[in-house]
């Protein structure tokens, strides 16, 4: 019976789909990343990718020493998506018409990013770093709609300009959060918000109906009422 190691090498190389191998027990956060070539009870030979998504070797694992195996988590997506799109992520890179026609300036170079919808990456001098559009502009601050390194939001960002240290226009990582973002396609609500916009929805239906069906039977029965009065206090010294 083959054995949970064997079940997920067989898997991944059916799929053709990246595995983290861990094999180094005195530093266990070190690992490496490649698609599976062979693999037998003793040994397993993967083609090691890199973390920009490039073949870089063919190496094998002895097997007594591999001690965990990553499939499908966020990082190996991550370098998976690189190797799947290199054409795209390494392609020829054309310089911004406006680099060589004006005095640049870190506020030009935000404004332009803001004008052309540029995914850029900014550093300040406060060790910070942001993926993201550039949203608006003032004289002294920038917001940002940020993202993290797997295309996930994160968020909103206000900073003072004048900490900007430097500017990255574009280079493989802001490619491969636009090529991510492009194939999400747009904003979709998740199920748990669908789900409360439903019962948000549903709540005012019913407040509506309840509304409705108070308003009708009050307006069928005061007539009925005042009939009643009337007659019960025709002639009676109790009725006002």
């Amino acid at each position: 019976m083959p054995s949970l190691f064997q079940e997920v090498f067989e898997r991944a190389r059916r799929e053709k789909r990246l595995l983290g191998v861990r094999s180094s027990q005195g530093d266990p956060s070190r690992f490496s990343v490649g698609y599976v070539l062979s693999y037998s009870e003793e040994v397993v030979v993967l083609r090691i990718i890199n973390r920009d998504g490039m073949p870089t070797a063919i190496q094998s694992f002895n097997l007594l020493d591999v001690f965990q195996l990553d499939f499908d988590d966020q990082y190996t997506r991550h370098v998976e998506f690189k190797a799947d799109n290199l054409d795209k992520v390494y392609a020829g890179l054309k310089s911004p018409a406006f680099l060589e026609q004006e005095d640049l300036t870190v506020p030009l170079l935000l404004e332009r990013a803001h004008q052309a919808g540029q995914l850029v990456n900014v550093y300040t001098h406060l060790s910070m770093d942001y993926y993201g559009y550039v949203r608006q502009l003032t004289q002294e601050h920038v917001l940002m709609e940020c993202f993290t390194e797997y295309g996930l939001p994160d968020g909103l960002v206000v900073f003072r300009i004048e900490d900007v240290r430097n500017f990255i226009w574009s280079n493989e990582d802001t490619r491969v959060l636009e090529l991510r973002l492009k194939q999400r396609g747009p904003w979709e609500p998740s199920k748990r918000q669908r789900n409360l916009r439903a019962e948000k929805t549903v709540g005012r239906s019913y407040r509506f109906t309840f509304v409705f069906l108070a308003h009708v039977t009050f307006s069928f029965l005061l007539p009925v009422v005042a009939r009643v009065r009337y007659h019960f206090c025709r002639g009676s010294s109790y009725c006002p």
